[in-house]
Formats: structure tokens, sequence, C-alpha cells
């Protein structure tokens, strides 16, 4: 297919039908070049070279366990979680916003927190979310006592007890976003009963 004899709104049907992300803003030739590299990069070639500037996207992981639990340390653990009210403001989040989180390709620091984060936030019923694990993505410690690991939550634990947790959420994430659908349906019931009676 010649790409130069497509019109601006067909090349964004076909970026659109080949899940080619990070489009909405470019120009037709920018376009052209967009698709010409994603398409290399999904054949897995090299990425062409195009003039365009990668989007990086920070994003700071969800409420966490240790969070809840505040200077109580005596409840906090190494590598802890994200709480349901997390997961849930995470989800909602995204779906608010889910043209800021579209990438299949997400970074994650070593700690389970962040994975759980980027699985609520890039989620959206694709077949494949790769997160790539990247050790030197958080907050660096120094001390290495028992007491100061726990204090910080930022110390991974050993993958055979940080998978197992990962697989636990992941066989309940169905429920937790059906939750939110039945309580998100009850507020806008609500609503609409608070509005009558006005």
């Amino acid at each position: 297919m010649e790409l130069v004899n497509l019109k601006k709104s067909e090349l964004i049907h076909y970026c659109k039908k080949h899940n080619i992300q990070n489009y909405s803003n470019l120009k037709k030739t920018e376009l052209m070049k967009h698709i010409k590299h994603s398409l290399n990069k999904k054949k897995g070639g090299k990425p062409s070279n195009t003039n365009l500037n990668p989007i990086i996207q920070i994003t700071r992981h969800a409420r966490s366990c240790n969070n809840e639990v505040k200077y109580r340390i005596n409840l906090k653990e190494t590598d802890p979680s994200i709480v349901n009210r997390g997961i849930f403001q995470t989800i909602l989040f995204a779906e608010k916003n889910r043209t800021k989180f579209e990438s299949n390709y997400v970074y994650v620091s070593c700690l389970l927190r962040t994975w759980i984060t980027a699985i609520c936030l890039y989620s959206k019923g694709q077949t494949d979310l790769t997160l790539h694990i990247s050790p030197y993505l958080k907050e660096k410690y120094t001390k290495s006592s028992i007491q100061y690991v726990k204090e910080t939550g930022n110390h991974p634990v050993p993958l055979s007890k940080s998978i197992p947790q990962l697989l636990k959420f992941l066989n309940n994430i169905d429920t937790l976003k059906n939750k939110i659908k039945e309580i998100e349906k009850k507020k806008k019931k609500n609503k609409k009963k608070r509005k009558k009676k006005k």
C-alpha cells in the first residue's frame, strides 16, 4: 500500500485498524513516517530513522498498603501491594483519561505496586501488555537494616513471593472492575434521584 496516496483521515483509520499508537497530533508527513516506523518495529526490524520525538510519561504508583498505615511501622511491608481503594481510583482515572494511557509497552520498577498500577492504567482489553521491569526505577536507599527497609517499603521481595501476589491480583481484577461498574451505576442512579427531588 502506498501511504502517499492516502488522505490524513485514511491514515488515521489505518492507525486505528493496525493498533498504531500516538498519532493524534501529527501532520500528514509525520503520520506517514510514524506508520512506517511502527510497522517496521512490529515486524521485528530496527525502528526506521524518523524525526519523531518519543513521548515519555512518568506516573507515580497508586495508593499502597504502606500509604494507608503511615507511621505504624509494625504494619508496613517491604514490598507492599496496592489497596483496593487505590485500585478502584486508578481504574476509574484510567477510564476517564483513556487517551493518556495507550502504550502497550510500559516500564515499571522492581516493586509490585508499580506492576499493578501499570496494569490498572494501561490494560484496556488488549491481548498484550508488556511490562519492562527496570531495577533502578525506584528510590535509592543506602542503609541496609531490616527496620529501614521495612520503613521505606522500597525493597523488592523475591519473585517467588511477588509473582503469586501479582497472579492473585490478575485473577481478581475482573471482579474488582465489576464492583466499580456497580458503584458507578449506583452513583448515577442516586444523582438522578436527587435531581428529580429538586
